[in-house]
């Protein structure tokens, strides 16, 4: 029980996030996972990977 106790002491110093960034980081992890969707779909595509300048240009 002392290291739940432990736990929950170190995680309360932690900062939590505002409304604002929650929501912005959300946003940009959404647009990452979309990016990352098209990359899977290029490469699957070329049946290789992509690289850097390819996936760029496809997106």
């Amino acid at each position: 029980m002392d290291t739940v106790r432990t736990y929950l002491h170190e995680i309360g110093r932690v900062p939590l996030l505002t409304r604002e960034e929650e929501i912005i980081y959300g946003k940009q992890v959404q647009q990452m996972m979309q990016l990352l969707e098209l990359k899977e779909k290029l490469e699957e595509k070329l049946n290789r990977a992509a690289t850097g300048p390819e996936w760029a240009e496809y997106v």
